[in-house]
């Protein structure tokens, strides 16, 4: 989108052409149906005129909520112009607030908008002002960020021996603070410098530690750019087996976790190598894919260079119609890049111009409306003296009566009143002290209600000495809301058979972690019928296949609610797990009605997840029987079930929710730790994450190690 197109854009959300049905409604019932965390294209222009039309009537702390939703849709869909102009409009009203931790994050941000379009100036400048106020507030991550920055900034321009200063002060800071990954980025850029200056053995010898720091931290992306680098430096080294190995293994990678910025530099390194070793046909053919990819997103900067690989291929395999072309595409994009930027500037000067053409027509009006002030002002004085000098007697004579017969009355009056407040305040001391007492009597009588259910909810859960002897290498993370929980945890055993190799010894354990609807005293009343289900269905029934037991369940739960005059829809959500040794592995039996299960396989780095059923325990139109799952595990896996608390806790710096995918990356992170570290280490995170915010719903975690 040109500058000028972007400029009619704006002009359209600004009052140009808005959908008619925005003018009669308020900013809250026109955005109502919106979800921030997933707005389309469609939304955010339409969110984005919104905002454009009820300015007035937002909030300081609204409109940072919606642009900062707007920036990371633009953002997401790669329109760069627009996430920018979002930012500018954040940094306004961090700059009104004072703000200066959001300011200088936000600063950051721009400087990385600026990098995306290639305006490295515009990038350098928004760096080092997010760096003066992070030195400002003591920021220490703040800073070695924003030096790191401006490193690289330095390192596109080809400044090399600067770019390296600012790596080493972010390097400083990044040891300071034991900041892993900071650590891997500095290898990463310091080794691009090395590249650039042809050092090429202590570069690959960089670009090998960032790799081992990416694994370490499981960042897949970070991984993707390290395998591309060492691809590169060894095509420099030609040492093309090695490239052609680490840049394939790259592009695999990025596939896997669909980054298109990330596959765009394993293609770039594919294409150049090909070329290098007279694999015309192949280089082709990925630059190609390549370009695809690179209009998707904007990226001008790899579009442009690309398109002279292309021609320069087209033209070395006689195919001069395409090489023509592609020669075309080339100066023409480099025309369009070289145009914008010529567009933006004259737009500036514009602007400044109209500017100061508006400042001097606002202090001639000023200095106009100052000459005709003075003259009424001298004017309305000579007035006033002669009424003065006419009635100035009167006056005083008149103010002197009044002043006396005044304070006669408000004396009198005041007394009055006095006595009537006095009065009128004893009362109310007498209602409050009573109210008081009442207030307190009822508080000590439904507190002592609410410490007895305590007592009668512990005492349906299983005793820890029962757990540890049944699960010996296990952890429960059990963290109510309230006094007394929704949430609770279950542990059954069922003895083999008597005719079984066991001898009837308890051969099979049934445990499970359980949500029931609500939290507090409803959710704890609601729990003791469910707990009540589930010893029935294994005890009374004797059943011990989950699937069976979660069926049975629901039927003793929907009998004993059927009982009530009025409709009860509550109900329950939950893993139920059985256990049990066979000769050479664990035989693990799974079922669960929304709350799946997750496997983690002795030193995997991916999580195994068995979705449970889409239904409840209790009332359900489409209800059907509850699915069973059976799978193998060995010494060394690990298992856990959970509620659903623990992932949607509101927290971290922009008050959001953990959500399932950063609770994977959590456990993954835990692996060699044992069961008992990883229990105080959840718990600690759930701490640090949650803050000053209010625990929203109970938690209750369970982690199983074979």
């Amino acid at each position: 989108m040109r500058l000028s197109q972007l400029y009619i854009f704006f002009l359209l959300l600004s009052g140009g052409i808005i959908p008619q049905n925005l003018l009669a409604q308020s900013f809250d019932s026109a955005v109502n149906h919106l979800s921030l965390d997933q707005l389309s294209e469609e939304d955010c222009f339409y969110l984005d005129s919104c905002l454009q039309m009820h300015s007035a009537e937002l909030s300081e702390q609204q409109k940072i909520n919606y642009y900062s939703a707007l920036q990371d849709a633009y953002e997401e869909n790669s329109h760069f112009f627009l996430a920018l102009y979002c930012v500018d409009t954040l940094l306004n009203v961090y700059q009104r607030n004072n703000d200066l931790p959001s300011l200088a994050e936000t600063y950051r941000n721009k400087s990385i908008l600026h990098d995306y379009l290639g305006q490295y100036p515009e990038a350098l400048s928004a760096s080092q002002a997010g760096l003066e106020i992070f030195n400002t507030i003591g920021n220490k991550a703040g800073e070695a960020s924003s030096y790191n920055d401006i490193g690289v900034l330095h390192y596109y321009v080809g400044n090399q021996e600067i770019a390296r200063d600012y790596f080493n002060q972010s390097l400083t800071l990044f040891q300071q603070l034991q900041d892993t990954s900071g650590i891997g980025m500095y290898y990463n850029n310091m080794a691009n410098t090395l590249f650039e200056t042809d050092e090429l053995e202590t570069a690959l010898e960089m670009y090998q530690k960032a790799y081992e720091v990416d694994l370490m931290m499981n960042n897949k992306e970070g991984q993707c750019i390290s395998l591309s680098n060492i691809g590169e430096t060894y095509i420099a080294m030609e040492k093309y087996d090695l490239a052609e190995k680490k840049l394939l293994e790259a592009l695999r990678i990025a596939e896997d976790i669909n980054d298109p910025w990330s596959i765009s530099n394993p293609l770039r390194g594919l294409g150049n190598l090909y070329q290098q070793t007279g694999e015309l046909h192949k280089a082709v053919r990925v630059l190609e894919k390549n370009v695809k990819i690179c209009r998707k997103i904007d990226a001008l900067a790899e579009q442009s260079q690309n398109y002279e690989l292309l021609y320069d291929l087209y033209k070395k395999n006689g195919d001069y119609e395409k090489s023509l072309n592609y020669l075309e595409l080339f100066k023409s994009l480099n025309d369009s890049i070289f145009d914008r930027e010529k567009e933006r500037m004259m737009g500036e000067m514009e602007m400044k111009y109209q500017l100061s053409d508006k400042a001097k027509e606002i202090e001639l009006i000023t200095k106009e409306k100052q000459i005709a002030g003075l003259e009424h002002e001298q004017e309305m004085k000579a007035q006033k003296s002669r009424q003065i000098q006419l009635i100035f007697g009167l006056i005083g004579l008149l103010i002197i009566i009044l002043i006396a017969i005044r304070g006669f009355l408000l004396k009198k009056k005041a007394h009055q009143k006095l006595l009537q407040q006095n009065q009128i305040i004893q009362q109310k001391n007498e209602q409050l002290q009573v109210a008081y007492q009442q207030i307190e009597e009822k508080s000590n009588e439904i507190y002592d209600s609410i410490r007895y259910a305590k007592r009668i909810q512990s005492a349906i859960l299983p005793p820890k000495s029962r757990v540890k002897e049944l699960l010996p290498d296990a952890f429960i993370l059990y963290q109510p809301k309230d006094v007394v929980a929704g949430d609770f945890y279950w542990l059954e055993t069922v003895a083999s058979p008597s005719n079984s190799p066991e001898g009837g010894e308890p051969a099979t354990v049934l445990f499970a972690a359980a949500d029931c609807t609500g939290h507090g005293v409803p959710g704890a009343m609601v729990s003791v019928v469910c707990n009540n289900g589930l010893n029935r269905s294994v005890r009374e029934y004797g059943l011990t296949d989950p699937g069976e037991i979660l069926n049975k369940t629901r039927e003793i739960v929907l009998e004993e609610f059927e009982k009530s005059e009025e409709k009860v829809n509550d109900g329950m959500d939950i893993s139920l797990c059985s256990l049990r040794l066979r000769s050479d592995c664990y035989e693990l039996k799974y079922a669960g009605a929304h709350c799946p299960l997750w496997i983690i396989r002795k030193d995997a780095s991916q999580i195994e997840e068995i979705k449970a059923d889409k239904q409840p325990i209790g009332l359900f139109d489409k209800a059907a029987p509850f699915t069973t799952h059976e799978m193998q595990l060995y010494p060394g896996d690990t298992i856990y079930i959970f509620s659903d608390g623990f992932a949607d806790q509101f927290g971290g710096d922009r008050g959001k929710k953990m959500k399932t995918g950063n609770f994977k990356k959590l456990l993954l992170t835990i692996q060699q730790m044992s069961m008992h570290e990883q229990k105080t280490y959840l718990f600690e995170s759930f701490q640090e994450w949650k803050g000053d915010l209010e625990q929203v719903d109970d938690v209750c975690v369970i982690g199983v190690r074979i």
